[in-house]
């Protein structure tokens, strides 16, 4: 499963063999004030399912929002910190 707050990356990643993403628009929690529930919905619902997984990735580089998302959805469900990939 693959989350993200950018639509490109994930219509990108959907292009992957054995890649699953939740549907629906993307928001990014900490700059988006004035969408409707559903789309905030989403956000939720991928916390939600990451905090099940059994590993949880962040990939961050340069230009890329340095997100506590992975570390939250871990947290959620007692696991270590997620494990952090930059390139």
């Amino acid at each position: 499963m693959v989350t993200s707050d950018s639509s490109i990356f994930l219509q990108e990643a959907n292009k992957l063999k054995n890649v699953f993403t939740i549907p629906g628009k993307t928001v990014h929690m900490d700059f988006t004030f004035d969408e409707n529930l559903i789309s905030y919905m989403k956000a939720f619902i991928d916390l939600y399912m990451l905090s099940y997984a059994e590993k949880i990735y962040r990939v961050s580089g340069q230009g890329l929002y340095k997100t506590g998302f992975p570390k939250v959805a871990a947290f959620m469900e007692n696991k270590e910190s997620s494990n952090s990939f930059h390139r």
